[in-house]
């Protein structure tokens, strides 16, 4: 019997240091899926081309590292070219950058820590529906990128999507998450979708508006790549329907969540409510 398991890879990148020096602009997560024989082709292109080298997106953009004694237009040639092999792959993609200063502004106060929950939540939930859709439908097992900071709470925030948020995804999300490094082939090439969808979003936010790269653009020609944001006009709606008392869905929708969740009636449980119910409509 042929398996049709379903891998997907997960990894985070906030502002570098060429963009964003204080990491507090932009943050951005991407996440990548295919079945077993689809990342089997792809790691073998990757690997020929990076010739069994670790890549590293930001080092190669912008020649530090393993790239600082390399010619800047070699570094170049590399990273458009695995941005191609990306595109004319079969794995599918979906990444999620976020105006932090927006969102600290808005949110922050009510929302400890809820910035990077909100990303890695949306990847997890965006990347499952669109494998459920898929045929033959299977299983997938996520890979998330090694840091010790967020690794905790990477498989809590897995936990309760599975098992509060969204029960029916159990039949087909493996129990367990795997973390691994950046050695990793998928790891590396969601780094390099993380850092497109990064500086997507700090090139139209930033303090020097930059037309998008043309690295983002050949990534999103593919139409299997999604680059989405999260900007201040989403967070000011989410704060507008929270504090208005003219809801557009039962109540017993919300006291139904509160229960699932554990949770007791406040505002800030308000705020998570509404950030759920427009993942939800957003993703549909």
């Amino acid at each position: 019997m042929t398996s049709h398991w379903f891998e997907g890879v997960m990894y985070t990148a906030y502002g570098d240091d060429s963009a964003d020096e204080t990491k507090q602009r932009v943050f951005a997560i991407a996440g990548l899926f295919g079945n077993k024989n689809d990342w089997h082709v792809f790691r073998s292109k990757w690997r020929m081309r990076t010739k069994g080298k670790s890549f590293h997106a930001t080092d190669c953009d912008t020649d530090h590292g393993q790239y600082a004694n390399t010619p800047h237009a070699e570094n170049k040639k590399l990273y458009a070219d695995l941005s191609h092999i990306i595109a004319n792959s079969n794995l599918m993609g979906y990444s999620i950058a976020i105006d932090l200063i927006a969102y600290k502004e808005l949110l922050s106060a009510s929302l400890d820590k809820e910035a990077y929950y909100l990303c890695f939540g949306t990847v997890i939930i965006n990347i499952t529906r669109r494998a459920l859709i898929c045929i033959p439908r299977d299983h997938i097992k996520f890979t998330f990128d090694r840091n010790q900071q967020i690794e905790y709470n990477a498989a809590a925030i897995y936990d309760t999507i599975i098992n509060k948020s969204y029960p029916y995804f159990k039949e087909y999300l493996d129990d367990e998450i795997t973390f691994a490094t950046n050695r990793t082939i998928g790891i590396q090439a969601v780094d390099l979708i993380a850092r497109e969808s990064m500086k997507l979003l700090d090139n139209q936010i930033g303090p020097v508006s930059r037309p998008t790269r043309l690295s983002t653009q050949v990534l999103q020609s593919c139409q299997r790549i999604t680059f989405d944001q999260f900007r201040r006009a989403w967070f000011e709606d989410i704060v507008t329907k929270a504090a208005s008392n003219n809801v557009t869905y039962p109540r017993s929708e919300y006291q139904e969540w509160l229960s699932q969740q554990g949770l007791n009636p406040t505002m800030a449980n308000k705020l998570r409510y509404e950030i759920f119910r427009k993942s939800i409509a957003s993703d549909a």
